[in-house]
């Protein structure tokens, strides 16, 4: 059973950053989502999850382990959960950072966030994963309407009318060729 992330609900002291923290999110949502507590965005190789937390909290005080199936995301801040969940797709773990995920804490327009970079892992080399989700609980997004997965199609279809006009050009030219009850190739101009 799939279980949704878990999110603290904001303090007091955030209560009137939350509109700042929504226009930020929306700017670090790029071909992604925005929710209340964290956003992502994501390019053909990566997801980047950003991570809102109160100001103060050092690195020290945060931990990000991906499980060894690569499939679970657990953010701890001061050795409690705080904020959980279920990838729906596949990650690269990277045994060079602790806990296998590439991170860190900074701050956007005086907001501290972590900052998450996710390695998408598609099962067919050289081919581009987009993410509907990056939580299995989240609202799937239409995948067909990111607008960076559409960079290039117009190069391509132009790409595919000049090499299909060539084609039917090559073919207009060519000859048909004749072969015998026997299977052997019978030169039609010879009989002329």
């Amino acid at each position: 059973k799939a279980q949704s992330p878990r999110i603290e609900a904001p303090s007091s002291q955030e209560n009137g950053r939350q509109g700042d923290i929504k226009s930020t999110s929306i700017s670090l949502s790029h071909n992604g989502n925005s929710l209340e507590k964290y956003c992502w965005s994501q390019d053909k190789e990566e997801v980047q999850l950003s991570i809102w937390i109160e100001t103060g909290i050092g690195a020290k005080r945060v931990g990000v382990v991906v499980d060894k199936d690569n499939k679970r995301l657990d953010i701890k801040v001061d050795n409690k959960i705080y904020l959980s969940g279920e990838l729906t797709y596949d990650v690269e773990v990277d045994e060079d950072y602790d806990g296998g995920i590439e991170w860190q804490l900074d701050s956007v327009e005086s907001k501290r966030r972590i900052a998450i970079t996710l390695k998408k892992k598609c099962p067919i080399q050289g081919a581009t994963l987009w993410w509907s989700r990056c939580f299995k609980r989240e609202e799937k997004l239409d995948t067909s309407k990111i607008k960076d997965r559409r960079k290039g199609s117009k190069g391509m279809r132009e790409a595919w009318e000049e090499a299909h006009k060539l084609f039917r050009a090559k073919v207009a030219k060519q000859r048909p060729t004749y072969i015998d009850d026997d299977g052997n190739i019978v030169d039609v101009d010879a009989k002329s």
